[in-house]
């Protein structure tokens, strides 16, 4: 993101309806922090562990993680190797070709990811978690909400590359 981009991206509460997804996970973290130092405290400082805090972390860490994966995706922020950029050719159409590439490849990669989600949840249906009895589901469903939000915003991405790249303008 270069200097300039940044000075006009929205902030405060703007910035959080432009990136729900970000604004989740940021929400999150701020909770993750909230429950374990009361759980910290709790336990060493008050001597009166609190047995739902780890269980809560968890669910919140899961959530976190998929949320930060959804919006870092969507703003093509995530993990690309670079490799083959820097050995093939430098051509802007190239590089084009080739980041769509990768993000079919990506999307490939999701599609079992998402299945594979709700197949666990069809077969955890039946597990709760040990201290507040939630269904496992809560803290699963984050796996194949987020894949099929990242292969959604992926698939959005590579259309309109496919289309810039066909009629000869820069992606």
């Amino acid at each position: 993101m270069t200097h300039t981009s940044m000075l006009a991206e929205p902030v405060g509460w703007r910035r959080s309806l432009r990136h729900p997804d970000l604004f989740l996970a940021e929400f999150l973290l701020i909770a993750l922090v909230v429950i374990s130092s009361l759980g910290v405290f709790m336990r060493y400082v008050m001597n009166t562990p609190l047995v739902w805090t780890e269980e809560i972390s968890g669910i919140v860490i899961v959530w976190m993680t998929f949320a930060g994966a959804v919006g870092l995706t969507r703003q093509n922020l995530h993990a690309r190797v670079e490799l083959l950029d820097e050995f093939l050719p430098s051509t802007s159409r190239f590089k084009a070709g080739l980041d769509i590439l990768l993000d079919i490849v990506a999307v490939l990669f999701l599609v079992p990811v998402v299945i594979g989600g709700w197949d666990l949840i069809a077969m955890l249906s039946h597990e709760r978690t040990p201290a507040l009895r939630l269904p496992i589901g809560i803290q699963l469903a984050a796996i194949p909400i987020a894949g099929a939000l990242m292969i959604a915003f992926l698939s959005a991405k590579v259309v309109r590359a496919g289309i810039a790249l066909a009629r000869g303008a820069n992606p």
